[in-house]
C-alpha cells in the first residue's frame, strides 16, 4: 500500500512540475450525469431505437449479454469512458 502512496505522490510532483513549467492550471471537468460522453447525431439514435423495437425479445437478450461482457472488459481494461458508453447503451436497450 506504501508503494502505491509513493508512486502517486511521486507522479504527482512530476505532473504538478510540467504544469508549472508550461503554465497549466488544471481545472475540474463539469458536465451532467446524464450526458453522454460521446456524441450522437439524432438521426442514427433514431435508427437505432427503430431498429431494436422492432428486434425479437430473445435478439435483445442475446445483445444485452453481449453489451454486458463488452462493457465488463473495458472496465478490466481501465477504458472507463467505453464502460460508461457500453452501461448508457444497455440502459436505453432495457428501457425499450
Amino acid at each position: 500500500m506504501q508503494y502505491a502512496i509513493d508512486e502517486t505522490n511521486r507522479r504527482k510532483k512530476i505532473q504538478e512540475a510540467y504544469n508549472k513549467e508550461h503554465g497549466i492550471t488544471p481545472k475540474s471537468t463539469k458536465r451532467r450525469l446524464d450526458e453522454s460522453l460521446k456524441l450522437e447525431e439524432y438521426d442514427a439514435l433514431a435508427w437505432k431505437k427503430e431498429k431494436v423495437e422492432k428486434m425479437p425479445a430473445a435478439e435483445r437478450k442475446k445483445i444485452l449479454i453481449e453489451l454486458n461482457k463488452q462493457m465488463k472488459k473495458a472496465s478490466h481494461d481501465l477504458n472507463f469512458e467505453e464502460a460508461i458508453r457500453l452501461r448508457d447503451e444497455i440502459e436505453k436497450i432495457k428501457k425499450i
